[in-house]
This record gives structure tokens, C-alpha cells and sequence, in this order.
């Protein structure tokens, strides 16, 4: 009924404006009237009046929504009714179904790597699924040799020596027994040095050092060969095939640690719109989604700068423990569901305070407490593909804030370039905007074969970076020194004050007298600080609508030129809590859906 005396309001309304404007149409807006915006500008013409019929809005609806047909027995059933009232009761409950259906939360999944799109992160040396999980890889004992099915990692050594009873000195293999991290409840049989659950150990230099501490102190190639897999075997990673199991780097692998960091930007979406969280939390929220392995992502970030009490909490492997929401596919307990999980039990350098300040210029080095959670935009996966920070930063606006950057016209005229491309130069066209997003960025960096979040932890480098000495001559050392100019618009330091600190080049908050999308910053470090300006500015808003609009009404929005139908639905975005569901619920019910405009 609701929908039946929209339209006759409709066709009334739209008859009196088209009197106004003098002609027979107008550029249409919600519900085929016409456009206050385009002011009876251009060449009216006359809007279809052709609703669609009950049956194709149900086939429209539940392609929309679950990227599949109708049954037959659904056409059926919806054909058989006559009474449109009846008619519009049946697609109103149809909507509610397939808005409960697992197959909503899989099309949001595909919808989510449309939107939040990012390549998987590559390969480092010849360790496939080394990567982002950072951690050693073991396999089974060969058949043929001593102890052929148990674990370590024989190929390090020459001749599989453990496997057939030796170590690396030549003393009798030690075995033990141990519950393995990735198999709660199971154990198995680990040969030689991988068995060894010690944290502290003193190397053959006779330095001390932390195993689960990459970046730490006295921490060598050398001496890390002599740490064990550490508790639970949480330092390693078990690969049966070996370092060129490459089937398991592949995308295709469920299982792969790769497959997994390149999905959780995709099902943290999914998850948001599944469990109606407001879809702020996609780049602003504390938690995340993921199974066991991907939380091990979370804890090694954090491990390997020295994070605290990783190694004795297994809360983040123990499934059988967990009761959080998770997806429809699997039971809450199942090592592989994709469950929610807070990111800052996880990895303690990635904060829960929301408006966390650190300024470099004024506060002592060392003493940066971490980066505060942002969603998406601090996941493992995303920063590790978007290995540089102006990448990042104009990836970030793309993606949640609709920005398209494209060359200046040739008639245009800027400042002469002198060292800063927000400021000087043709490239200021686009940088005047990249720059202030992207300085939230400069902290998180692929240091050799880690990942590291500078200033904070054990990340501190003193001035051999600045100074280029050898390790820090290539990148990202190089690249920093050469893009981080002080004075800049995305390095606001004086050089004094560079030459004084170098990590106040670290800066990664918006100074208070730059702007984003005429937003002053709050202060907030990192990018969750960006996320707060995209989120006050209506930026974030703006573009979710038009993405979702996309998905399911099947086209954009035009900013220009349907200015008035985006400011309602945006209203009615905001008004429903920024949740997906409510907000398909009144894509559905517009006449551009019902008409199939």
C-alpha cells in the first residue's frame, strides 16, 4: 500500500512541477521528481511511469541483495497473489527473509573487495608464507629419515641432522611433545631447537636476548637460529609441504595466512553490515574479524616489537573459549570462523583510546605509547600493501571518500615547485589533499623482512637512518630521507628540530593549520585521525551512501547534479545509526529501485 500511494503522489507532484518549469520533465531525482537542483536548466523529458511488475521486483530485490534468482517457487508464489496490497505485504516479509539469509552477508563479502580494494601482500625472500605473519616456517621429518612425521625444520640444516637424530652441534635430538597453537587440544612431536618454549636464552656470542623480540636488542640472523618456536610454538608457522608450498601462498588457499589478511578488510564489512554495527567502525572501530590464523598476524605485529604478555595469553588461539559474534557459516568456537576480536588484546601498540595525542616536536622519544585502532586502515593486510604512505593516503580517500584525483587542466597556473608537492609544482593539485591524509600514515613501515610501527616499541633507530650507515641505505630509509623533508606540508618539523630528534619526522597527526576537507584535526595520531575527519566531514557519509546506492540501486549518485537526493539519503543514512540493513530497507522502498532507474 505504501509503495502504491507513493507512486500516485508521485505522478500529481511531478505534473506540477513539470507546469512550473514549462516543459515535460526535469532531471529526475528520489521517486522520479523532478530536481530542485537543476533549477528547469536543462531539456525536460518525460520519466517512464512504468513501475515494475511484483515479479521482476522480487527477481531486482534478490539479486540486490544476495547476487542470485529467485527460486522458482518464490516466483510462484509471489505470481500467484493479485491484490497488490497482498503483493507488496509478500515483498515487504521476501526483503526481511533475504536480509537474514547467509547469502547476504557472502554478496557483502564480494561487495566489500569491490570496495575496500587493495592487492594481496607480496612475497618476502623465498618464505611464501613468511609475510605478514612474520614468523618461521616448520614442516614434518621426511619419510626415510630417524624421526620422518615429526616437526621442525630440517631444511635449515644440511643433511635434515634433526631428523635423523642430530642437532646443530651434533648432540642427540631432543623431542618434545607440545600443543601446537594452530590445533588447540591435539599435540605433536618436535625435533631439535623448534621445541624449545624458552623466551629468554643467551646466544653462543653470549648475548641475551628475547626470542618473540625481532627488533630488540642483540637480536641477529645468527642468534635468532638459536631460539626455539617458543611457547605453544607460537614463533612458527606450520607449512607441511615446505618453503615452496606455494599452493598454500595463493589466493585460492582458505587456509593461507595471504588469502586471510586479503580478506578481513572484505569481511570486516560484511561482518558490520551482518551484525548492524554502524558502518563507522569499517575505519574507525577497536575490533576486527578473523580466524586463529589471522589473529596470529595481530599478535606477532605486536610481539615483534616487544609487546607484553603475548606469549603467556593464549586467549587469541584457545577457540573453544570464544563466544563472540562471528559469521553465519560457521559455530563461535571454530578455530576457522571468521569471529570478532578485539585488535588491541591482540597487538598492544594498536590502542583503544580514541583520541590518543602524541606530538614529537614536544614529547620525549621512546615514550609513544602506540597508534590507535582504526578499523580497516590499521589492518595488517592494507598497510602491507600499501607499503608507502602517500599511497596509503590517496588509496584511503579514494575508497571512503569517494575523491578522484586527475590531472590539472593545462590552462591552470601554481606556485613554482620548490621541495613540497602540496604546496609548489602541478602536483599540488592533487597532493594539497593527499598529503594532509596521508601523513597519518608515516609511522607504519616494512622494515627488511618486518613490519614495524616507528617511534614505538623497540622501532627507535636514533640518527643512522638520517645519516644513511649501513643496514639503513636502501629502503625505506632512503625514501624517507628523501620525501620527509622538514618544512613540508606531510613532515611540519623545522629543521632544527629534525636535526635535534629525528623522530619528530615521525609526525603523524594534521597540524591545526592544515585542513582536510575543511576540517581542522582533533590531534588523534595515526589513522584513525584521518577517520575522524573523513567521518566530521560528512566525507565518509557521502561516500558509503553512494557505494551502497551503487551496489543495490545499481548506479552512482552524482554529486552535481542530484545534490538534493544525495543530502536525503545521507540524512537517512545518518538517522538509521550508519547501518547497512535499515539503510538497503529504504533503498528498496524508493520508486528508483521499484522502477529500475
Amino acid at each position: 500500500m505504501r509503495r502504491r500511494a507513493k507512486r500516485q503522489g508521485t505522478r500529481v507532484l511531478l505534473a506540477v512541477l513539470l507546469a512550473a518549469c514549462g516543459g515535460t520533465g526535469g532531471a529526475q531525482d528520489d521517486g522520479g521528481i523532478a530536481s530542485t537542483d537543476a533549477q528547469c536548466t536543462t531539456t525536460p523529458t518525460t520519466p517512464p511511469d512504468d513501475p515494475l511488475s511484483a515479479t521482476r521486483r522480487l527477481r531486482r530485490m534478490t539479486l540486490a541483495l544476495t547476487d542470485r534468482m529467485p527460486s522458482r517457487e518464490r516466483l510462484s508464489a509471489l505470481a500467484a497473489i493479485t491484490e497488490p496490497d497482498a503483493q507488496d505485504a509478500f515483498l515487504d516479509a521476501e526483503l526481511e527473509r533475504l536480509l537474514a539469509e547467509p547469502a547476504f552477508y557472502d554478496a557483502m563479502v564480494d561487495f566489500g573487495h569491490a570496495w575496500v580494494s587493495a592487492p594481496p601482500v607480496g612475497s618476502i625472500a623465498d618464505a611464501p608464507e613468511y609475510g605478514l605473519l612474520q614468523q618461521r616456517t616448520i614442516r614434518q621429518c621426511p619419510a626415510g629419515t630417524l624421526h620422518a612425521g615429526k616437526w621442525g625444520s630440517p631444511n635449515i640444516y644440511a643433511d635434515n641432522q634433526p631428523c635423523n637424530g642430530l642437532d646443530a652441534d651434533g648432540n642427540p635430538t631432543v623431542v618434545r611433545t607440545v600443543e601446537p597453537w594452530w590445533a588447540e587440544g591435539t599435540t605433536i612431536e618436535v625435533v631439535g631447537r623448534d621445541g624449545d618454549d624458552r623466551v629468554m636464552i643467551t646466544a653462543r656470542d653470549g648475548t641475551t636476548i628475547d626470542c618473540g623480540d625481532r627488533l630488540g636488542a642483540g637480536f641477529s640472523s645468527e642468534n635468532y637460529e638459536q631460539c626455539g618456536c617458543g611457547p605453544h610454538l607460537v614463533w612458527c608457522n606450520p607449512n607441511p609441504e615446505g618453503l615452496q608450498n606455494y599452493s598454500a601462498y595463493g589466493l585460492g588457499y582458505p587456509d593461507a595466512n595471504r588469502r586471510h589478511t586479503w580478506d578481513e578488510p572484505a569481511r570486516l564489512l560484511a561482518h558490520v553490515a551482518w551484525h548492524d554495527r554502524p558502518l563507522t567502525d569499517l575505519i574507525a572501530g577497536t575490533y576486527s574479524v578473523g580466524p586463529v590464523s589471522l589473529q596470529a598476524t595481530y599478535v606477532r605485529y605486536g610481539r615483534r616489537l616487544s609487546g607484553p604478555g603475548r606469549d603467556d595469553d593464549d586467549a587469541w588461539w584457545r577457540a573453544s573459549r570464544w563466544s563472540t559474534p562471528h559469521d553465519p557459516h560457521h559455530d563461535a568456537n571454530d578455530p576457522r570462523a571468521w569471529s570478532e576480536f578485539d585488535v588491541t588484546t591482540r597487538n598492544p601498540f594498536l590502542l583503544a583510546d580514541r583520541h590518543y595525542r602524541f606530538d614529537p616536536r614536544v614529547e620525549p622519544s621512546g615514550t609513544m605509547r602506540g597508534v590507535p585502532a582504526a578499523g580497516v586502515l590499521t589492518s595488517p593486510g592494507l598497510l602491507a600493501s600499501w607499503v608507502r604512505e602517500r599511497v596509503a593516503g590517496a588509496r584511503t580517500l579514494e575508497m571512503f571518500a569517494c575523491e578522484n584525483f586527475v590531472p590539472p587542466p593545462p590552462t591552470a597556473h601554481f606556485a613554482p615547485y620548490e621541495h613540497d608537492p602540496a604546496s609548489g609544482g602541478p602536483c599540488m593539485h592533487c597532493h594539497t589533499r593527499i598529503d594532509p591524509a596521508s601523513i597519518h600514515f608515516k609511522r607504519f613501515m616494512r622494515v627488511a623482512d618486518d613490519y614495524a610501527i616507528l617511534g614505538v616499541g623497540d622501532a627507535h633507530y636514533g640518527d643512522a637512518w638520517v645519516r644513511g650507515v649501513y643496514p639503513f641505505n636502501g629502503d625505506p630509509w632512503e625514501r624517507m630521507n628523501r620525501l620527509w623533508l622538514p618544512g613540508s606540508r606531510m613532515t611540519p618539523v623545522s629543521a632544527d628540530e629534525a636535526m635535534r630528534e629525528p623522530e619528530t619526522r615521525f609526525i603523524d597527526f594534521l597540524p591545526p593549520d592544515q585542513t582536510l576537507y575543511g576540517r581542522t584535526s582533533d590531534g588523534t595520531v595515526g589513522p584513525l585521525g584521518l577517520a575522524h575527519l573523513l567521518i566530521d566531514s560528512g566525507a565518509f557519509d557521502r561516500c558509503a551512501v553512494r557505494r551502497l546506492h551503487r551496489r543495490f540501486v545499481g548506479r552512482d549518485v552524482d554529486p552535481t547534479a542530484e545534490s538534493g537526493y544525495l543530502d536525503r539519503l545521507v540524512a537517512g543514512f545518518v538517522e538509521d545509526g550508519r547501518r547497512v540493513r535499515p539503510f538497503v530497507r529504504r533503498l528498496v522502498d524508493t520508486d528508483a529501485f521499484g522502477r529500475g532507474l
